[in-house]
């Protein structure tokens, strides 16, 4: 949401233009869905239409969903309510997303890589600074996986 194009600014001004002055909130009350998401998935993890391709993969209703152009056209040709029902259907896209996201439930294009690199490279990055720590963190690792395998085997 900090694109100037779709972002909040892009909110501010547009309602700006229509007459209305705008709440600004500050930045340490915003988030920002779609950089959190290129964090964690990668940045191939839907194709665009990002909103509509999560939906689609997620199996989200798009009832009422307008794309950009379509939603325009509605404003400009006065349908408010067909404009009003696309920007609740995003709403409510959205907030099914995250939810998804938060229970760990969100399906994507994502491959274990796209998803992993960071804890690869972190662990990496420590083998690096500390690699005592590092091969005592893997021993203990193994040592722990070595119990549990014990205790599911019954040896």
């Amino acid at each position: 949401m900090r694109d100037a194009t779709y972002g909040f600014a892009a909110i501010e001004h547009r309602f700006r233009v229509l007459g209305g002055t705008p709440i600004v909130l500050s930045e340490s009350n915003k988030f920002d869905l779609a950089r959190a998401f290129n964090n964690i998935y990668g940045s191939r993890y839907v194709k665009p239409p990002y909103i509509e391709g999560l939906a689609v993969i997620n199996k989200l209703s798009l009832s009422g969903y307008l794309h950009g152009p379509a939603e325009v056209e509605a404003f400009e040709t006065g349908f408010y309510d067909r404009v009003q029902r696309s920007v609740l259907a995003k709403v409510r896209i959205l907030n099914d997303v995250f939810h998804l996201a938060h229970d760990r439930t969100l399906k994507t294009n994502a491959n274990w890589w796209s998803l992993n690199r960071g804890r690869v490279r972190e662990a990496w990055e420590t083998l690096e600074r500390n690699p005592v720590y590092a091969v005592g963190a893997l021993f203990v690792t193994a040592f722990g996986i070595a119990l549990k395998v014990l205790e599911y085997t019954g040896l």
